[in-house]
């Protein structure tokens, strides 16, 4: 079992406090060194110390570290704890944390490296250049001298919300709850690649004095009490709930692409889909979907197809599949039942899981749209001119058909992140796009200079 320190910039400490993380099969695989109060405030201390050192640091240089940062996470043998491992290793361990498959939490760290390996693009899509010249008389500047990060453990891929904040040159104060193994193999890469001592510290589940403290904060939506603090100091993220509207009959191409998009990072994504909106009786369309759902079964999760996660919390499993039987007795359909895929709950190789489940219920059905960590999608009759107001609060709505007046009310809905139509339906996450705003608008603000300096871009 890895004794995992929390990290004070480099320095690894060693503190009294800990407790153990369970993984998947049940078993311990990591004790965890929680970070007392007096060392956050320290993280805090050197991260506010850190700032000039990153702003000195050169465009190219930069963008070299985060490359190299990116390189040496997938390729080195990286410590954990003292002891150094591979990608692979590192890979088998995510696996048992978070229930993801292995070769999906391999899936998801080479897309971080990919993330280091091609910042330049996030920043130049989230941050351009403003003016080379100094003629409009503003810059972007920092919002805050650091920002603190809580970060969910469901899936790997969760924590490039850190890495560009970090790459647009804020000191971050990293809490991760779930998985500890992707943010410390991370950091230690960007360490080992140049990273400026206190740039980024880490510690585990609890860190009530860096988001107390820190002048920003970004966290998800519901893991934690509202912090205090101004307005604009607070950004939650990942609220998910993605759905789909289906206008017509869909033909056999759709139903796989729909699939993908419910199993898409084991269904833990915001972006996977989790309800589809039928303008018309959505029973065949609920059993198409079942059926094509269908072809990612329970599976061990060093299976080389396994895309279905475990449940390393067998409680909150039993709990989900409660509240699914609970809607079966309001009239629910468990669609997938019905297409031969057996039992809802599933143990397997020392695991729970629960298997794929398309479930057709009613609009006003209180699981209409419920995001679960597993892939499951509803699927509901809504009628066309009813479907904005069935779709408020998504992070995604992907429109399948054709109705433009029915695509701008989309657009024009306030709590709609992204509309995707036509050949886009599936386009998911891109660093390019929006994601509830760019976290560069979080991050900094326009701040008047005058006269006007030569600058460069300031991330």
């Amino acid at each position: 079992m890895h004794q995992i320190p929390c990290q004070l910039g480099r320095r690894a400490c060693l503190t009294n406090a800990s407790r153990e993380l369970p993984g998947a099969r049940g078993d311990m695989i990591a004790q965890l060194l929680e970070a007392p109060r007096l060392v956050q405030l320290q993280m805090l201390e050197g991260a506010e110390h850190v700032g000039t050192r990153l702003w000195d640091i050169g465009e190219r240089a930069w963008l070299e570290i985060l490359r190299d940062a990116g390189r040496r996470f997938v390729d080195d043998q990286l410590p954990l704890g003292g002891q150094p491992i591979d990608l692979s290793e590192h890979a088998r361990l995510v696996s048992e944390a978070t229930g993801v498959p292995t070769l999906r939490a391999v899936k998801a760290s080479l897309a971080l490296a990919d993330l280091l390996s091609t910042m330049e693009d996030v920043l130049d899509a989230q941050a351009p250049v403003a003016s080379r010249d100094g003629g409009e008389g503003w810059v972007l500047a920092p919002a805050g001298r650091h920002v603190a990060v809580r970060i969910p453990g469901s899936y790997p891929t969760f924590n490039a919300a850190w890495l560009v904040a970090l790459a647009l040159r804020r000191p971050t104060l990293l809490c991760a709850a779930g998985d500890p193994f992707t943010p410390v193999r991370l950091i230690e890469a960007l360490h080992a690649a140049g990273l400026p001592d206190g740039a980024v510290s880490l510690c585990f589940d609890e860190a009530d004095a860096l988001f107390e403290r820190a002048d920003q904060v970004v966290c998800p939506g519901d893991e934690l009490p509202q912090p205090e603090g101004p307005p604009g100091r607070v950004k939650r993220y990942h609220r998910g709930s993605s759905k789909a509207v289906l206008l017509g009959a869909g033909d056999d191409r759709l139903w796989p692409r729909l699939a993908a998009m419910a199993v898409q990072g084991s269904g833990r994504l915001c972006t996977s889909l989790s309800a589809l909106l039928v303008d018309g009786d959505a029973l065949e369309p609920a059993a198409a979907l079942a059926a094509a759902l269908a072809r990612w079964p329970v599976a061990p999760l060093d299976d080389a197809e396994a895309i279905v996660p475990a449940f390393p919390d067998r409680a909150l499993a039993r709990r989900i599949d409660a509240a699914i039987a609970a809607a079966e007795a309001r009239g629910a359909i468990d669609l997938s039942a019905r297409s031969g895929a057996g039992q809802r709950v599933v143990e397997l190789d020392g695991a729970c899981f629960l298997r794929p489940t398309v479930l057709l219920v009613d609009r006003g059905d209180p699981l209409f749209g419920a995001e679960f960590p597993f892939p499951f999608v509803t699927v509901a009759s809504v009628p066309r001119a009813e479907a904005p107001a069935a779709c408020c609060g998504s992070l995604i709505v992907s429109l399948i058909g054709h109705d433009r007046a029915l695509l701008l009310r989309l657009i024009l809905e306030p709590t709609i992140d992204k509309v995707f139509h036509g050949e886009h339906i599936d386009r998911g996450h891109r660093s390019s796009d929006p994601h509830e705003g760019f976290l560069a608008d979080f991050l900094f603000h326009k701040k008047a200079v005058w006269p006007p300096i030569e600058r460069a871009r300031l991330s």
